[in-house]
């Protein structure tokens, strides 16, 4: 297992955002970090310069701008080499040089919080350290620090540490694009076939409903992804239709769940479809990423045990997985 310990090696510098969105960064770098130009940089999926400038001498530089929407950034020189991630906060930041390989910015909130953090796991441990990360990340996970510790260990982690990780997170960071990307991959890792089934949490016809209630008691389950706005999906649900009643009969239990859709939709294409079945309703559509779903329909064959028999986009290929003899699948 990698383990990503970054530290905040930024030297001598003064960084101020104002109220209106402008900010000001006037700082020193050690004589590593030397070229020609310098540019601060967003830690967003697609990096983006916000402020480009020169070194005034050098080891000292200024850059000045408008301040973007992703808060965590790094700085890279023309030769390429780069900063560990930090925080543009509204006020004075200053940065501290405590050895020769670490440096701390200190004199708004959550820097401060990160530096006190860095200052006092100085002699520890690194698996010590990294249990502490992350639970410092879930305690700041609504805000800037959290994202910035997330993407610091998000490459660091195993497939099942990070969907863990994941669950705990606050909506801030589970809407970011950077977090579900990795969260896509490592469930597709740990929700393959031959694995538990993942709870799902929702409604059924207006009732608080779990998977639970039907996976894992002794009778197979096929979940059905979907959504009413979904043209692949109204072309394949009058196929499971037709397929519903001889699945039924030989002992398969038919779940949809409804994904990123709104009650009326769904309920309207439930109707046009003739879905007999229960169907979760699903609208933030957080299933779908337990499951690894990336494209609708997508189907999951679980079987009497709980377990991941059959996961794919082709219905007849999923339901196809199911043993002879186990049930009646010969009507299928």
């Amino acid at each position: 297992m990698k383990n990503i310990l970054l530290l905040l090696i930024l030297c001598g510098a003064t960084v101020s955002c104002t109220g209106n969105g402008r900010f000001t960064i006037k700082g020193t770098l050690g004589s590593s970090f030397y070229g020609d130009s310098i540019y601060l940089c967003t830690a967003s999926g697609v990096v983006d310069t916000l402020a480009s400038g020169s070194f005034s001498d050098s080891t000292t530089f200024v850059l000045e701008g408008e301040s973007s929407g992703n808060p965590v950034v790094f700085l890279k020189t023309s030769t390429r080499k780069t900063t560990p991630y930090f925080i543009l906060e509204n006020g004075e930041i200053r940065y501290e040089e405590l050895n020769d390989t670490l440096f701390l910015a200190t004199g708004t909130p959550l820097n401060d919080i990160y530096s006190r953090f860095l200052t006092d796991n100085c002699d520890v441990r690194p698996d010590s350290v990294r249990a502490r990360k992350k639970r410092l990340m879930i305690e700041h996970s609504s805000d800037a620090l959290g994202l910035m510790l997330g993407r610091m260990m998000a490459y660091g982690l195993e497939a099942g540490e990070y969907v863990e990780l994941y669950d705990r997170m606050d909506s801030l960071m589970r809407r970011d694009s950077f977090f579900v990307k990795i969260y896509r991959r490592s469930i597709r890792q740990v929700m393959s076939v031959g694995s538990m089934f993942s709870e799902v949490i929702g409604e059924i016809d207006g009732k608080p409903a779990r998977l639970s209630e039907y996976a894992g008691r002794g009778s197979w389950v096929l979940l059905s992804f979907w959504a009413s706005w979904c043209g692949d999906c109204a072309r394949v649900m009058p196929r499971l239709r037709n397929r519903y009643d001889a699945l039924k009969e030989a002992g398969v239990q038919v779940l949809g769940i409804s994904c990123r859709d709104n009650p009326e939709p769904m309920k309207k294409a439930m109707e046009k479809y003739d879905m007999r079945w229960p169907v979760f309703c699903n609208a933030k559509g957080r299933e779908t990423y337990s499951y690894g779903v990336v494209t609708i329909p997508h189907f999951v064959l679980i079987d009497p045990d709980g377990v991941i028999a059959a996961s794919g986009t082709l219905l007849d290929e999923v339901i196809g997985k199911i043993p002879p003899g186990n049930i009646c699948n010969t009507n299928l």
